[in-house]
């Protein structure tokens, strides 16, 4: 184990993968790991969406605010600067997650790239990273109260999720992958995510056919207290 912990956006977006993969199984001998899956891929799907949107200087990823329009002033006269000016320069602000997805559907925000083109996104994938967002910020901001969702809505919004990230990893330039071997790792993860997926998929749906539930997977926080 090294003392000195290093991340970067690329190996963080991958390892979100790798946590999917291995908290998607337990949502089958207990249903509030789900929480987790949702938190995973929130983390995921946002990783891959900097990777596509960052260049060199990374200006297409940060959030229109003061903090962010200081730092790309100053950074834009950066040649200039010495000593503790640079080290006084505020620090710049990550958009915001919905924000990221409205970039990525602007081909020309994406970084420069031979591949560059429109992802073939519908309708259904922007209202599930639209739950995704919604479901994710009521786990990390849980306010104490007791709550029931439908467990086919988080696999609907997993499901068109993981595609936003396929169609994401396939629209990267190579360069971005470092080391390169991250890109097969993750094609292989998130073809292992969808597989086990499906069966989940199966015994859910088992399960609301068995207690002739209805169809609807609308998710919805209840309050019961």
């Amino acid at each position: 184990m090294k003392r000195l912990v290093r991340f970067d956006e690329c190996k963080d977006a991958v390892l979100s993968l790798h946590l999917l993969r291995e908290l998607l199984p337990k949502v089958r001998d207990e249903e509030r790991y789900w929480k987790w899956v949702m938190i995973s891929l929130h983390s995921g799907l946002q990783g891959f969406m900097v990777l596509l949107l960052q260049g060199s200087d990374k200006l297409e990823i940060m959030s229109d605010n003061k903090s962010t329009k200081s730092f790309i002033h100053y950074y834009r006269g950066l040649a200039g600067l010495h000593g503790d000016k640079i080290n006084n320069l505020p620090s710049p602000h990550l958009k915001k997650f919905r924000e990221l997805y409205q970039s990525i559907k602007n081909e020309d925000l994406m970084i420069p790239s031979d591949q560059r083109r429109p992802l073939p996104l519908e309708e259904r994938h922007d209202t599930s990273v639209m739950d995704l967002d919604a479901i994710r910020n009521g786990f990390v901001h849980f306010f104490p109260r007791f709550s029931s969702s439908d467990a086919l809505g988080f696999i609907e919004v997993t499901r068109d999720c993981l595609e936003v990230i396929s169609f994401l990893v396939s629209t990267l330039p190579k360069n971005v992958w470092c080391p390169p071997q991250l890109e097969m790792e993750s094609i292989n993860l998130i073809a292992e995510v969808r597989e086990g997926l499906e069966t989940i998929s199966e015994s859910v749906e088992g399960v609301a056919e068995n207690h002739k539930l209805g169809s609807s997977t609308k998710i919805n926080w209840t309050n019961q207290c």
